[in-house]
C-alpha cells in the first residue's frame, strides 16, 4: 500500500509520497496517475501519526501518546498545534523497544 514501493519501479514515474489512484496498463503500464485526486495521502498520513507514532485523541479532547514505533528508533519528535496553542512531543526509546510507555512526563 505505500507508494514507495510502487516507485521502486522506473515505470511508475509519480511522486514517491503521494498515493496514486490509478496504476495503467496496457501502453503505459505500471506508471501511476491520479495521484492527488483521492483520499488516500490523508489516511496513509492519519495510519502513520496514529499507528507508528501513536498519537491519537480520545473523543477529540483527550491525546494518547502509545506508539509502536521500529526498535531502530531512538525516538521521535512532533509538534501538534490546535488554535495558538503548540505541543511539543519527545519520544524517546533507549532501550530500542517497539512497544509500550515506561514513563511520562508532563510539563
Amino acid at each position: 500500500m505505500l507508494p514507495v514501493s510502487h516507485a521502486s519501479d522506473p515505470r511508475y514515474g509519480a511522486e514517491p509520497y503521494s498515493v496514486a489512484a490509478d496504476i495503467y496498463g496496457g501502453d503505459k503500464a505500471g506508471e501511476g496517475g491520479w495521484t492527488w485526486y483521492s483520499g488516500a495521502p490523508g489516511w496513509i498520513y492519519r495510519t502513520g501519526v496514529e499507528s507508528i507514532l501513536g498519537i491519537k485523541f480520545k473523543d477529540g479532547k483527550q491525546m494518547i501518546i502509545d506508539p509502536t514505533i521500529p526498535t531502530k528508533w531512538p525516538g521521535y519528535g512532533a509538534t501538534y498545534k490546535n488554535g495558538t496553542a503548540a505541543y511539543q512531543i519527545q519520544v524517546v526509546n533507549p532501550e530500542h523497544i517497539s512497544r509500550g510507555v515506561k514513563s511520562m512526563t508532563l510539563d
